[in-house]
């Protein structure tokens, strides 16, 4: 089945741009002398909200660095709280966006050049600036990194050694 066929009839679209959900093809890479690769998926970081427990964080991310661990970045990886956002984050935040993304791109950055992140979602608090100003604060964090941008929803084929398996990720917002 060619790709196009295979989003159309699988994929569906996606909730936000009502295209075509994307197709991210992944090969991991097994566990020295195990038969399984690891992913971990990380999200709701907030980073910026002060219950973000950023140390707690980099000692995940550093394991996965370590440890040849990939890692899928689902969404929220800053708190983004803006004048029109719903509660009082836009006053508790400890930085404003832009130095929210730049500590997270910073944070980040070691597991992108290991070429350990297979993509990054956007998420409903990223997804505030983008409704507010138009500018996808995820894509560009995405480029920075130099790692694929998976938009909100994406289907993923990982290969796993002779394996191959489909994975349906998006990051889901109240309480989903």
């Amino acid at each position: 089945m060619d790709k196009k066929k295979f989003i159309t009839t699988y994929g569906g679209l996606a909730v936000q741009s009502g295209r075509p959900t994307r197709l991210n093809k992944v090969e991991l890479n097994l566990r020295a002398g195990k038969d399984y690769a690891e992913l971990l998926f990380f999200g709701d970081l907030h980073f910026g909200h002060p219950q973000c427990d950023i140390q707690k964080a980099k000692a995940m991310l550093d394991w996965a660095l370590e440890n040849g661990v990939a890692v899928l970045l689902m969404g929220d990886q800053i708190e983004a709280g803006l004048r029109s956002s719903i509660g009082d984050s836009v006053y508790e935040q400890k930085f404003n966006p832009q130095k929210q993304m730049e500590a997270v791109v910073k944070l980040l950055m070691p597991l992108a050049k290991a070429k350990l992140i297979i993509g990054l979602h956007s998420g409903n608090h990223e997804a505030r600036i983008s409704q507010n100003t138009g500018i996808d604060i995820s894509k560009i964090m995405a480029n920075l990194l130099h790692v694929k941008y998976l938009g909100y929803a994406c289907w993923s084929m990982l290969t796993v050694g002779k394996q191959k398996y489909s994975m349906y990720s998006c990051h889901g917002k109240s309480g989903a």
